[in-house]
């Protein structure tokens, strides 16, 4: 029974590993796309915040919806 179980423990770390994987290309990815747009408006991506500048935004563009009205 012992083997059953490092068996599936070896699966599952495999499987993981995968899916971490994705992740971090994922993650440098983003990183990439985050740089060239922060450069685009003149900021430095490294002291900006992507949650920051995406809720100025947001922010902007819901105050031009609501002038809309």
């Amino acid at each position: 029974m012992k083997w059953c179980s490092v068996y599936l423990k070896a699966k599952f770390i495999e499987s993981a590993a995968k899916y971490v994987s994705a992740l971090e290309n994922s993650a440098a990815e983003f990183q990439e796309s985050w740089t060239r747009f922060a450069t685009h408006f003149c900021e430095d991506p490294a002291k900006s915040k992507p949650g920051e500048c995406f809720g100025i935004l947001s922010d902007f563009f819901r105050k031009i919806t609501l002038a809309r009205e």
